[in-house]
């Protein structure tokens, strides 16, 4: 959302969660969010702002720190537009909405996925949910796949696509 990520796709996300389980479509003791880029910012909002209701999560080329992202990616001449504003003009919002600092309410196991030459998305949004995780003793997990790019989970080499969804059935196969 523009100059906002996170909490209205997060509330269309519950309520959908809630939505579905009424229609008994849905086991709310069995949910798990994924997704890469901006869908892996997504799951790492989720689990930080939804614990209790997310159970287990999976993130791929991710953004968990905006101010980071913000000097890091490399369309940053849209950050204006996507953030409403630089980190100088917006402190309180890059610190609001940065996932990894809200990282002592996450309750999911997290599994981290990114490519080492993601150029995007850079290697550290994910060692730092990491790291922010594993000091506190959270279930947490992450791989990192050397040679590859932003779009290693579609667009990589084969025994990378490969071992990507395998890890995702498996980390799933445990709710």
């Amino acid at each position: 959302m523009h100059a906002n990520w996170g909490p209205q796709e997060g509330e269309d996300a519950i309520r959908l969660i809630e939505a579905l389980s009424a229609e008994h479509i849905v086991d709310v003791a069995r949910v798990g969010v994924f997704g890469p880029s901006y869908g892996g910012f997504m799951t790492n909002w989720m689990i930080t702002e939804y614990p209790s209701q997310i159970r287990r999560a999976v993130a791929l080329s991710t953004v968990s720190h905006l101010l980071t992202s913000a000097f890091g990616i490399d369309h940053w001449e849209s950050l204006a537009t996507d953030q409403g504003g630089w980190p100088w003009e917006r402190p309180q919002y890059y610190q609001t909405h940065s996932p990894v600092m809200k990282a002592q309410n996450v309750e999911a196991p997290l599994l981290l996925l990114h490519g080492e030459d993601d150029m995007t998305c850079p290697l550290i949004e994910a060692e730092m949910m990491f790291v922010a995780l594993r000091w506190q003793r959270k279930a947490v997990e992450m791989v990192r796949y050397p040679g590859e790019s932003h779009s290693f989970h579609r667009a990589g080499r084969l025994a990378t696509l490969v071992d990507v969804h395998n890890r995702m059935l498996s980390w799933f196969a445990a709710l």
